[in-house]
């Protein structure tokens, strides 16, 4: 009887050892098991069944290797509102394919704290309870709002 690993196995023991991958356990990986995989191995990626990613997967995955949003065809159409506000966070180079109108207050606050090349200023009125937060961060929008 053959002692299988898991697919969390596998990530751990290919990202120290690619040269296991001749006895790995491939359909042992979920989508979350070849993101974390893929983020220290790009080598693997042409092994990938992209189909397993989940759009969180593909989110975090860009993170570090962004360049696969091309290569591989990221399916930025799943993405959810938050998918968007974590890769927009890290990588703000996406941002034109995103529709930030669509974000809630505490997603575009997230993506314009740590990427305030992002403020659109029709798009402050959305922050909602995290206006005040943001004024607070970026005091320079103030004269934008009527506070009497």
């Amino acid at each position: 009887m053959k002692n299988s690993k898991s697919g969390k196995e596998w990530v751990e023991i290919l990202k120290n050892n690619p040269a296991a991958a001749d006895q790995c356990e491939w359909d042992t990986l979920d989508g979350h098991d070849w993101e974390i995989l893929l983020e220290w191995q790009v080598k693997f990626a042409d092994r990938c069944p992209w189909e397993k990613l989940t759009t969180q997967d593909w989110s975090m995955l860009l993170h570090v290797h962004p360049e696969f949003a091309e290569k591989y065809h990221c399916p930025f159409e799943k993405f959810t509102s938050w998918d968007w506000a974590e890769l927009l966070d890290h990588c703000p180079q996406f941002a034109e394919r995103c529709d930030l109108s669509k974000l809630d207050g505490d997603e575009l606050y997230l993506i314009f704290s740590n990427q305030p090349t992002l403020i659109r200023k029709e798009l402050i009125p959305q922050l909602g309870t995290r206006l005040a937060d943001f004024l607070c961060d970026y005091p320079e929008y103030i004269s934008d709002f009527d506070v009497t």
